[in-house]
C-alpha cells in the first residue's frame, strides 16, 4: 500500500508540473504571435 501510495504522489507531482510546463509554453506561444 505504501508503494502504491508513493507512485500515486509521484504522479500527482509529474501530472502538476506537466500542467505548469504546458501553461508556460502557451504563454511563450501567445508572445510569439504578438511578436510577428
Amino acid at each position: 500500500l505504501k508503494y502504491m501510495l508513493s507512485v500515486h504522489g509521484h504522479f500527482q507531482l509529474r501530472q502538476d508540473s506537466l500542467a505548469v510546463w504546458l501553461t508556460d509554453f502557451d504563454v511563450v506561444l501567445t508572445n510569439l504571435e504578438h511578436l510577428s
